[in-house]
C-alpha cells in the first residue's frame, strides 16, 4: 500500500495562544513493558505495556510567545494545547481541516532550556507533560482532520539575538554564548496499576545559567572561587531582530544567585582561549531564581 499524505512541522498551541517560530516537534508515547524470564527458558513467557507516560517537545525563535505563555516555571493546562502537523499537498500545503493533530486536556507546559550563540538565534525548548482523565483514557487526542491554527505574521518573525550579558555585575566582555536550563522538574504519578498518570505536579525550579566567552581577562583569582549576584546586577538582553534599541521588545532575563568561573581558560591549535562562567540561581525571597521582561535596551 503506498503512502497516501505527508506532514511537516506546524504550530503549537499553549492553553490557546499559538506559537509561531516552530524549529521541531514531537509528540512522545514514553512505554514501559514487563517481559519476564519465567521457568528458566531463557526467553520471556509473555510481554505487556504497564505503563505510558505522555507528552510532547517543541523548540522555536519565539521566545516572547513562548515564555509569556508558560512563564519561567511552566504553566497548568486549562484549554487547547498541542503539536500540529501541516499536512503537504502539490506546490505547497493542502488547505482545509486536513491535518493532523495531538491536543492534550490536562496536564502541564514546562520551558526546559534557552540558547543563543554570537550572531545566532535564540532558542526556547519546552516539554508538555499530559496526564489521563481517568487512568485508562489517552491524555493526547490524536485527530486527523483539524483545522490548522492561524498564525500572525507579525509573531512569525519574531527573532532574538545574543545582545550582552552581565553577571554580580561583571560585564561579561567577549560573549560568544549562553545556555539557560531553566531546572524545571515535573513529575507524574498514577495509582492502581492503571496505564496513564492522573496527577502532575512542579517538583522544583532549579535553573543554571552558563556564559561563554572569549574575554580571558575577566578571570581572576576571587571569581575563579565564587561570587554572587542578584537581579538588580545580573543579566542577560536579547535584540529582537529588525529593530532598534529604543524599542520596547527586546527580551531581558534577570537572574540570582551564587557563581564562578568554572573553565578559566581553553584553547586548542589556533583557535582563541575561551572561558566559561556559571551560575546556579536561587530564589531570593520575592522573585523567582529567574524573571523575564520585554523592555527597551538603553
Amino acid at each position: 500500500m503506498s503512502l497516501a499524505a505527508a506532514y511537516s512541522v506546524g504550530p503549537v498551541s499553549v492553553n490557546g495562544t499559538v506559537i509561531s517560530s516552530i524549529i521541531s516537534s514531537e509528540a512522545t508515547d514514553g512505554v514501559s513493558y514487563t517481559n519476564p524470564i519465567l521457568t528458566g527458558n531463557g526467553y520471556p513467557g509473555f510481554s505487556a505495556v504497564t505503563g505510558i507516560k505522555q507528552g510532547g517537545v517543541f523548540s522555536s525563535h519565539a521566545l516572547y510567545q513562548v515564555i509569556n505563555a508558560t512563564g519561567a516555571i511552566g504553566v497548568a493546562i486549562s484549554s487547547t494545547t498541542g503539536l500540529y502537523f501541516k499536512k503537504r499537498a502539490v506546490g505547497g500545503l493542502a488547505s482545509g481541516s486536513v491535518h493532523r493533530s495531538y491536543l492534550v486536556s490536562s496536564g502541564v507546559v514546562i520551558p526546559t532550556s534557552l540558547s543563543c550563540t554570537h550572531q545566532g538565534e535564540a532558542v526556547i525548548n519546552c516539554a508538555i507533560v499530559a496526564i489521563s482523565a481517568d487512568g485508562t483514557t489517552s491524555g493526547i487526542a490524536v485527530a486527523n482532520n483539524s483545522a490548522m491554527p492561524s498564525e500572525t505574521s507579525a509573531a512569525m518573525d519574531d527573532v532574538w539575538t545574543l545582545y550582552d550579558a552581565k553577571i554580580g555585575n561583571v560585564t561579561f566582555t567577549g560573549l560568544t554564548g549562553v545556555d539557560i536550563d531553566f531546572g524545571n522538574s515535573v513529575r507524574t504519578v498514577g495509582s492502581n496499576s492503571e496505564k496513564f498518570d492522573t496527577a502532575v505536579g512542579m517538583r522544583s525550579m532549579s535553573p543554571t545559567i552558563t556564559l561563554r566567552g572569549l574575554d580571558n581577562t575577566l578571570v581572576t583569582t576571587a571569581l575563579a572561587q565564587s561570587s554572587t549576584g542578584t537581579h538588580a546586577n545580573s543579566n542577560i538582553r536579547f535584540f529582537k531582530r529588525g529593530s532598534v534599541a529604543a524599542d520596547a521588545v527586546h527580551i531581558i532575563l534577570t537572574m540570582n544567585g551564587s557563581w564562578c568561573f568554572e573553565t578559566l581558560a581553553s584553547a586548542s591549535g589556533d583557535g582563541e582561549a575561551t572561558c566559561n562562567a556559571r551560575m546556579v540561581a536561587s530564589f531570593d525571597g520575592s522573585d523567582l531564581p529567574i524573571v523575564w521582561s520585554q523592555d527597551e535596551i538603553t
